[in-house]
């Protein structure tokens, strides 16, 4: 095999894998938290998958932040829009959330929000 015909084959390799690496893709919509539960909106763009998800939760006061929050957990995501609760108790204050969406170890989402609890 000439080495054009390498780089031509190499090349459309590297097509095929970025058509299908962007098949999979996970965001974050809206996340509410309504006096009991976060709400967390998932949107799934690929094909319905078992995915973990994996949200941390700090509370921030000043220039430090607190650990309140912790768990990853086994969700199946339906193509398009999603909803995970968490069910948990914040204190009025600011709050800083990492949340994940991860596929056999690998991350394939991550988006960190800042939240405000009203007395």
């Amino acid at each position: 095999m000439t080495s054009r015909c390498s780089l031509v084959l190499l090349a459309l390799a590297l097509l095929l894998f970025g058509c299908i690496a962007g098949c999979l893709s996970y965001s974050f919509g809206a996340v509410a938290y309504d006096g009991d539960e976060l709400k967390v909106q998932v949107f799934n763009s690929g094909e319905p998958r078992e995915v973990v998800l994996q949200a941390t939760i700090f509370r921030t006061e000043q220039f430090s932040q607190t650990e309140v929050y912790k768990k990853a957990e086994y969700k199946f995501l339906e193509q398009g829009e999603n909803e995970y609760r968490i069910p948990i108790d914040l204190e009025p204050g600011t709050y800083k959330i990492y949340l994940y969406v991860m596929i056999d170890g690998d991350r394939a989402a991550t988006e960190i929000r800042d939240i405000e609890i009203q007395a």
